[in-house]
């Protein structure tokens, strides 16, 4: 079988630990088989030491814009599949040319396209047009696809109030998680932050990602703000692009840092694979306030490093928790704030949910969803 994955799209976050994680894995469980996989040329030279049978890729013309991007996926990707006689066109990037005489799989990813709440909370009517246009090409690539998969049912399900696809053409396969990912040597020295976190005595809690509204760090900066005056010593500890992010000035996440007291928020800023799990490592607790993930893996992360998690209430976060975390009102910084109390002042039950992290996580697999992926592709 030959196989043609677009994944042209993928930079940082969940779509570059899909891309590092999934793709070598593929060509490595399927040695009779070929891989061609189109990166971005920022993305591609990480992915190092790929087997033999596959191929890494960059089309840098098709990065140029948006434009440039969406011709080259629904014209050229074509044409090269048809070239080169690839039997299955593999999009991990939730949009597929509409069409293409290989077999079309896709994975949709973001669901930010389909979510009633976040394009209400959308101020810009430049962003609101984006996700409309994105979210059309998005279900006219699903009504297209041969196969489309989803990281979660809940991301099936609110993917499928737009698309109404028949249930023969859907699959919701989860992601995974290897703890080879964080078995990388740092790059670098430890950041002076990521020092002073590692030598922190008080309850220390971890939030990973960059900003974007979705993961609602107005809500955890307010709980925080709550939490830290009523127990003195807790720390919040953010890895990910957030204040230096240029969408960070004027927000509402920098209004909502202005209510913490003074130290009790602190910026690691972006943090490599070997430097973020001396993150997890010193956290005392791991926080998640995302209202909307298509499967959000730093939760499948901190469970596997038996942090007590706290994660927003959403459909997908308890899919992929279940009982092993404590839940909040997404957008209900004092019952937050309250969680966080409880779980500082009682070390039975934080026992209790690093036991819990610590089983669930085991139910996450890279090798696991790349067979069954590999098993849809083979179809």
């Amino acid at each position: 079988m030959k196989v043609l994955v677009d994944s042209l799209g993928a930079k940082i976050g969940g779509a570059a630990t899909y891309a590092l994680n999934v793709f070598p894995l593929m060509g490595k469980l399927a040695p009779s088989d070929r891989f061609a996989v189109y990166l971005s040329e920022k993305l591609a030279p990480k992915l190092v030491d790929p087997p033999p049978n596959l191929e890494i890729r960059t089309a840098p013309r098709a990065e140029r814009s948006a434009l440039a991007h969406l011709l080259w996926q629904q014209a050229a990707l074509p044409r090269i599949a048809r070239r080169e006689g690839f039997d299955v066109l593999y999009s991990a990037m939730s949009f597929s040319p509409l069409s293409c005489r290989a077999r079309r799989v896709l994975l949709v990813r973001n669901p930010v396209y389909f979510s009633a709440l976040y394009f209400r909370r959308l101020r810009a009517r430049g962003a609101r047009a984006t996700v409309l246009a994105r979210r059309a090409l998005s279900v006219a690539s699903m009504r297209t696809a041969d196969l489309v998969i989803f990281p979660t049912c809940a991301m099936m399900r609110l993917a499928d109030r737009w698309a109404r696809l028949p249930q023969r053409r859907m699959r919701a396969i989860h992601y995974g998680f290897d703890w080879s990912d964080f078995d990388r040597e740092p790059e670098g020295p430890v950041p002076e932050m990521l020092r002073r976190m590692e030598e922190d005595r008080g309850f220390k809690i971890l939030a990973v990602s960059h900003l974007c509204d979705q993961k609602n760090y107005a809500t955890l900066f307010r709980a925080i703000g709550l939490a830290a005056r009523a127990a003195p010593g807790m720390r919040l500890y953010v890895a990910g692009w957030i204040h230096d992010h240029p969408w960070f000035a004027g927000s509402e996440e920098e209004r909502a840092l202005g209510e913490c007291p003074e130290g009790s928020v602190v910026f690691l800023g972006r943090l490599d694979r070997g430097h973020l799990r001396r993150a997890y490592e010193a956290a005392s607790a791991f926080a998640f306030p995302s209202y909307l993930e298509s499967f959000g893996h730093p939760m499948v992360e901190a469970m596997s490093f038996g942090l007590p998690v706290l994660a927003a209430d959403a459909p997908v976060n308890r899919e992929v928790c279940a009982d092993a975390a404590v839940y909040h009102g997404p957008f209900d910084a004092h019952d937050l704030a309250g969680k966080l109390v409880m779980l500082a002042g009682d070390a039975a039950a934080r026992d209790d949910l690093a036991a819990k992290a610590r089983e669930r996580a085991r139910a996450f697999s890279w090798e696991a969803h790349v067979r069954a992926v590999l098993a849809v592709l083979g179809r």
